[in-house]
Order: C-alpha cells, then sequence, then structure tokens
C-alpha cells in the first residue's frame, strides 16, 4: 500500500537524467534533482520555468497530441527530451537523457563519409587527368603542345592559379611563354618578371626541380627568399610546386604551379605527377626532344 506507493514516488527523483512535468505556460510542476543540476535547463526567478526552446517544442507536442523527441546542449553535452502530454491534463511529462556519445559517433561517422566521399572524387579526378594526358600524348603533335595541354590540365585538376612550362633550350632553362591562368588571375606581372630569370639557379623551384625531385613549397616562409619572391607577394601566392621532364635521364623541361592560398604537400600527388612526368618523358623520348 502505502509502501509501494513511496516507492514509486522515488522512480523519478533517482532517475540519474532530467524529469520534468511543465504546463503549457512554462510553470514547472516538478523537476527532479537531476534536472536541477543541469545548468540552463530550469530558468527564470527561482528556476520555475522550463527553457523556452523546450516548452515551445512541449507545447506542439500538446497540439498535436502525441510524443515527440528534441535534441539541446547543455553544459557541453547533448541532451535529447521525449516530450510526453498527458491527455486533457494541461501538462506535459519530460523524460530527458544524455545521448552526447552517440552525437559525437554520428558526427565522427559523418565526418568519416565526408573524407572517404572526398577520396573517392579526388581518386576519380587523378585517374580522369591521367586518361587526359594518355590521350594528349597520342594527339598532340609537338612536345611543347604536349607540355602546354598537360600543364593545362594539371593546374586545373589543382584548382592552382598559375602554370608554367619551362624548356631546356641551349643548354639553359628558360621561359617560353608556355602559361596557364585561372580565370579572372592577372598573370602579367609574373610573366614580365619570368623573362629575365635564371632558372638554373636554386633559388627558384623550377631550378630545385632540376635536380631531378618533384618539389613542393607551401606557405609565405617557404616561398621566403626566392627569385620572384616580390611578384608572389604582390599577388598573394602562397603555394609553389614543380616537376621535372626527363629524356634519357636528362632534364628537358620542367613544370611549375603556383596558388595564391596555402597548400601542404600531399605525398600521393607527389607520385601522381612523378607519373605524369614519366608519361611525358617517354614521348619527349620518341620526338628526340
Amino acid at each position: 500500500g502505502a509502501e509501494r506507493v513511496a516507492n514509486i514516488a522515488k522512480f523519478p527523483e533517482e532517475n540519474p537524467y532530467p524529469v520534468i512535468r511543465v504546463t503549457r505556460a512554462g510553470r514547472v510542476l516538478y523537476a527532479n534533482d537531476a534536472a536541477r543540476r543541469i545548468s540552463g535547463i530550469l530558468v527564470g526567478r527561482n528556476v520555475g520555468k522550463l527553457d523556452p526552446a523546450i516548452l515551445d517544442f512541449a507545447n506542439q507536442t500538446a497540439v498535436a497530441g502525441r510524443p515527440a523527441s528534441v535534441s539541446r546542449e547543455y553544459d557541453g553535452l547533448t541532451y535529447s527530451f521525449e516530450c510526453v502530454p498527458v491527455g486533457n491534463a494541461g501538462y506535459t511529462n519530460i523524460y530527458g537523457r544524455d545521448i552526447s556519445a552517440r552525437v559525437l559517433a554520428e558526427r565522427r561517422l559523418y565526418e568519416t563519409n565526408r573524407e572517404l566521399e572526398a577520396q573517392i572524387k579526388d581518386r576519380t579526378g587523378l585517374i580522369e587527368l591521367f586518361q587526359a594526358i594518355l590521350l594528349a600524348t597520342e594527339e598532340t603533335e609537338t612536345v611543347e603542345d604536349l607540355m602546354t595541354r598537360c600543364m593545362q590540365l594539371v593546374r586545373r585538376y589543382l584548382g592552382w592559379q598559375v602554370g608554367h612550362t619551362l624548356m631546356v633550350r641551349d643548354g639553359a632553362m628558360k621561359s617560353v611563354g608556355i602559361w596557364s591562368f585561372a580565370d579572372g588571375f592577372e598573370g602579367a606581372a609574373l610573366k614580365s618578371a619570368s623573362e629575365s630569370i635564371d632558372f638554373d639557379l636554386d633559388n627558384t623551384i623550377p631550378g630545385a626541380a632540376a635536380a631531378g625531385e618533384v618539389v613542393w613549397r607551401a606557405g609565405k616562409n617557404e616561398l621566403s627568399g626566392l627569385a620572384r619572391e616580390t611578384v608572389f607577394n604582390d599577388l598573394g601566392i602562397e603555394s609553389g610546386l614543380a616537376f621535372p621532364v626527363r629524356n634519357s635521364g636528362e632534364i628537358v623541361a620542367v613544370i611549375e604551379f603556383y596558388a595564391t592560398r596555402p597548400e601542404p604537400p600531399r605525398p600521393d600527388l607527389v607520385k601522381a605527377f612523378e607519373h605524369v612526368a614519366r608519361q611525358l618523358g617517354r614521348v619527349a623520348e620518341r620526338t628526340h626532344v
């Protein structure tokens, strides 16, 4: 009898999660200790009112006449509140529970899925790039035309602002006027500055690449001290990379790219550009550049 009723009455108070009974006007008829310990659920004078966001939702469930749940964050944790309207009694019972672990897991899953989708998109883009370059090797008639087409394809794949092909002529690496710029990018100053540069020196990214490896530098500090540093700064360039093209072991060309944002080196793309360089090198060998 009385003992049983007393034990049942303890259930809401012993619940480790919030249990609340509230009128449509927002007056809290009951709130257990768990609800009172969480800052923000109960508000107003003597914390006798319910958070308006939960109250609005609770009243919507009362109008609809059926239970529903809403999520809110308090003290860095996420809680789900099931709002259960009680007939014509004029109040709604609200049962909260901590779903922070589930929400965190869902966020991580979402982020993982986004990363996987980005990787798949990136891999698909690389495959399409390789196919386009292979097609270009079959369709173009001169090495210069091939370098131009390859430079354009790589720049667009990267989404960078500048592409530039340099060829070795009379034993020196020179700009031969083969450029590709993103729409809206003003590259005249860079073209002008590149006409008088000795690219065989290692104070240029192409000069460093002429040693035989892909060179990738990200951030203004990495571009500091280079021959065209002033122009890079004026144009907002913050990243650069270049890869060499060989013919029978000799460097015959270097293709360089620049971006107006920091782009950290990616080992997978370095390998991809090494593959592209080998493709171009085989064409150079066939055409006896």
